[in-house]
């Protein structure tokens, strides 16, 4: 299961106003870490064009040591994506050493740190020492006193240790090196951080350029128990693949059936079928005739053209299934198109009356109209279904939401030995 680290909404040219929409713009939600296709995902969606650079905001913080809030002025939505994914890898240990240095730079700097600081403070937790034991100056001077750290104390005989002042040794200590009390909350204390080493500039180093993946599917595949190293190997498998191919990758976990597997998908080129990958090859065993089914699933995905992606998209949205489902939608392609980009039933609206009318008539009416109901009647007429992708129907003038029938005359061979038609 990903780690969440932060909830997102992403927006172009007008910021939102508590709704998915501003001004005509659209606003899309996107949970980070995202992966590649969820990031190009989520760009389409909020319509952006060349040269523009998606807005950003974070609504909620999952991740409990990011303590300082964060806006878009400090970096782009890559790099805070690039967070996210280092900030979801990080044990314990780590979480709170970060913690410790995004609250020392705020503590000497009175600002919220740039992007690319956070990147190097979350790459470079091992520049910050914390000590769990240690929650105020007392025990801090204590604890300084018994290792030997104040040099003019080292050689105190053991009767005098009694009758130090430690709180005001540690005190003295944590001013000379710049260390912080961390806190869980405004009343429990968690540690002692104090950073004894330079960062690393890892951030420099950053690939934060998004490209299309080498995958249409990306699964992670776990191989049977071994009792000899108490584990499982976990590979990660990208489809489409070859027989061949699979057939190496299933040697290289020390299998021979598939059966003997299990797996899960983590990318996918239309991200609303990543989390049903999971429940089709749990309901399927993970048997061979279901891998071969996700492959071909994925080389229709691959091989799906630029105007056919969004298309295949919105139908996912508007007709939710299971893999299954969307291995028979996808083969119906053809029967659908995009009309319109518009969002909502009061866009819809606009967009017909504007097409209709002069521009003058358009702006002299457009006040006097119920947008959204009229919206809505025209969604209904035409059979339509709005999605973040725009206007979706069918060709025949069919409802778009009525697929039931058509799912149901798709060859059930395809749907009992987990092959495609």
């Amino acid at each position: 299961m990903r780690r969440k680290i932060f909830d997102v909404s992403l927006w172009v040219n007008d910021p939102p106003e508590n709704s998915c929409c501003s001004h005509g713009r659209p606003c899309a939600s996107l949970v980070l870490p995202a992966t590649p296709y969820e990031l190009l995902d989520a760009l389409e969606k909020i319509r952006l064009g060349p040269g523009d650079a998606p807005h950003w905001h974070i609504g909620n913080y999952c991740f409990a040591s990011t303590v300082i809030a964060m806006s878009e002025e400090q970096g782009s939505i890559y790099e805070l994506n690039a967070l996210a994914q280092k900030l979801s890898v990080l044990d314990e240990r780590q979480t709170i050493a970060y913690q410790g240095l995004v609250e020392l730079d705020h503590a000497k700097n009175h600002r919220s740190a740039p992007l690319s600081l956070l990147i190097d403070m979350a790459c470079g937790t091992d520049s910050c020492r914390v000590m769990r034991e240690v929650r105020n100056d007392f025990e801090l001077g204590k604890y300084c006193v018994k290792n030997g750290l104040i040099p003019n104390l080292k050689e105190l005989p053991a009767e005098l240790l009694g009758v130090l002042n430690y709180e005001e040794i540690g005190q003295q200590q944590r001013k000379a090196e710049g260390g912080i009390f961390l806190k869980k909350d405004s009343i429990t204390t968690i540690g002692y951080a104090v950073q004894n080493s330079g960062l690393a500039d890892a951030h420099k180093d950053l690939d934060l350029t998004l490209r299309q993946p080498d995958y249409a599917i990306l699964l992670e595949v776990s191989g049977s128990w071994s009792e000899s190293k108490r584990s499982r190997k976990v590979m990660p498998l990208k489809l489409p693949a070859s027989q061949e191919a699979l057939d190496d990758f299933l040697a290289g976990l020390g299998d021979t059936d598939w059966k003997e597997t299990a797996w899960e998908g983590l990318d996918c080129r239309v991200p609303a079928l990543t989390d049903c990958i999971w429940n089709y090859a749990s309901e399927a065993s993970y048997c061979g005739e279901a891998i071969a089914f996700i492959n071909q699933m994925a080389e229709k995905l691959a091989y799906m053209s630029p105007a056919e992606l969004p298309v295949c998209k919105a139908l996912m949205e508007v007709c939710k299934g299971g893999m299954t489902d969307a291995g028979a939608l996808i083969d119906m392609l053809d029967e659908f198109h995009l009309t319109s980009q518009a969002d909502t039933p009061v866009e819809l609206a606009e967009e017909t009356l504007s097409a209709a009318l002069s521009e003058e008539q358009a702006a002299l009416l457009l006040p006097h109209v119920k947008l959204q109901e009229y919206g809505e009647d025209i969604l209904w007429q035409r059979g339509g279904a709005m999605t973040a992708y725009g206007l979706l129907e069918r060709k025949d003038g069919n409802p778009v939401l009525d697929q039931h029938a058509a799912i149901n005359q798709w060859p059930k061979t395809c749907l009992s030995m987990g092959g495609m038609a």
